[in-house]
Parts: C-alpha cells; structure tokens; sequence
C-alpha cells in the first residue's frame, strides 16, 4: 500500500466516523510519512513487530487523544526529515541540558514534541507521578518556573544549535 492509498483509506475512515482512532502498523517508513499520516488522522504508528505491552501502551494512549509512535520504530526511521522528538532530543543531548539524566532527557524529549504527563507515563512505561517527579527535577536544574518555560528553553538550544 502507497503512502496515497494509505491517506485516502484513513480519510474514508475518519469521514464515516470522526470518533475513530486509527493505528498503523508497518514495517518500516519515513518520517515525513509519519508527520503526514498524524495530519490525517492517524493517531498511532508502530512497527509489525510490536511486543504486546507496547501495542497496549498505544492504545491507552490514543485514548488519550494524543500521538502514539511505537519507540520500536524509532531506530527503523530513515532520516529524510528529522522528527520533532529526535531533534528534540539531539538538542538536549548537545545543549545545556547535559546536566539531566537519561531518563529525564527522555521526558523532556516527549514535552518538547507536544505529549501531556499521562502519555509521557505511558510511552516511558512509567507512572505519571514519576513523570510529575521528573518534571520538577528538570524545571528545577534547568532554573524554569512552568513547562512553557522549559520548551521554550529547548526550543532556542535548538534554534541556537
């Protein structure tokens, strides 16, 4: 199935009922196909070998209303256009914020590319109060008051970068 034919299907389902969440399941693709797709209307994308905790995470968080892309897929993306949580993510690993942990760069990564705590939680496969626990270490060593504050941070690193 072409990257067209995959649009008008979504498009076909979403106009027969707007409450429909779709997911995608493929081998291998694009990120620029990934962006389109979430454009119309798919909400989730994974690999087809996707385990079934993480296919369960999808799930609950396209309930959620947010995007889900399975973390599997991730290393399978070939780079012709940089996805908003990978140059995120190259941002804080060069940038000033260095002094976060692993795990924090990660949370930071998914606030930066638009997901709420829950879905952060749920992609990290972690509870949203760790997230809430997270969050505060990272405003705190990054010296920012609210998470606008944060983004925007990440955001000029990377315009600077």
């Amino acid at each position: 199935v072409t990257d067209p034919d995959i649009i008008e299907i979504a498009e076909q389902i979403r106009s027969r009922s707007k409450n429909t969440k779709i997911m995608l399941l493929d081998h291998v693709c694009k990120a620029n196909e990934i962006m389109n797709w979430g454009s119309k209307g798919i909400t989730a994308y994974a690999t087809s070998d996707i385990d079934s905790h993480s296919l369960n995470l999808a799930v609950q968080t396209m309930r959620t209303d947010a995007i889900w892309i399975g973390h599997q897929s991730t290393s399978r993306i070939e780079n012709t256009e940089t996805p908003p949580v990978r140059a995120a993510a190259q941002t804080i690993e060069n940038g000033c914020m260095s002094v976060l942990s692993n795990r924090e760069r990660e949370v930071l990564a998914l606030l930066v590319a638009g997901h709420k705590n829950f879905a952060i939680a749920q992609a990290l496969a972690i509870s949203p109060e760790t997230i809430k626990s997270h969050m505060r270490r990272i405003m705190e060593k990054l010296a920012v008051r609210d998470r606008t504050q944060l983004v925007i941070k990440v955001l000029q690193q990377q315009g600077a970068a």
